[in-house]
């Protein structure tokens, strides 16, 4: 989340340049219930939208990892048989 780029108020900044009406933040993160997912993120997306005024809808889902049927798929999918 740190070192990764763009960051999230810089990826926010490049959908509102192209002019999206509507913005989908999902969280690509195992563990549903920990700090990033709870609190980091939420919090960076709020700055984010005060900061750079978006008037658009912006929805966060639920990190990858809440649905474990989509885990199971992905990682059997990667399984050799």
């Amino acid at each position: 989340m740190e070192i990764a780029n763009p960051s999230i108020p810089e990826g926010l900044k490049a959908l509102l340049d192209v002019g999206v009406d509507e913005i989908v933040c999902h969280p690509f993160f195992l563990s549903p219930d920990g700090r990033h997912v709870k609190e980091d993120i939420p919090a960076i997306i709020e700055d984010a939208i005060e900061v750079l005024d978006i008037q658009i809808p912006v929805t966060t889902t639920a990190p990858v990892g809440s649905n474990l049927q989509l885990m199971l798929g992905a990682i059997h999918s990667l399984v050799k048989d």
